[in-house]
């Protein structure tokens, strides 16, 4: 959800980046579901590391390495996303809303 929240504000352009406020719900929005999902992630690993025992402890963090690669995927994608994002914004001393969807750009 989040990368594709970042995408269609990429797409949208003008429509979303010159609305400050709008831009700046959208970006909020993008950070809540990266939180919400990274927080599923460690809960059902922590579900599964209690399930499986001592077992967990041979397959790492992550419980497999195809599960650290999505992840590892999926925050690169973010990441390029963020950065693509970051170069539209313009303007951060006179619109504080563009100076906090940059700032919440840089934490994701």
């Amino acid at each position: 959800v989040a990368e594709i929240g970042l995408s269609s504000i990429g797409e949208l352009g003008g429509e979303i980046t010159g609305n400050g406020p709008r831009f700046l719900s959208l970006v909020e929005l993008v950070g809540l579901c990266v939180n919400a999902s990274t927080t599923l992630f460690a809960t059902d690993s922590a579900i599964q590391s209690s399930q499986l025992g001592d077992e967990c402890l041979s397959q790492g963090l992550y419980g497999s390495v195809d599960d650290a690669r999505r992840l590892c995927q999926f925050f690169e994608q973010l990441e390029g996303l963020c950065v693509q994002l970051k170069k539209k914004v313009t303007c951060v001393f006179i619109y504080p809303h563009l100076r906090r969807v940059k700032e919440l750009l840089a934490f994701l």
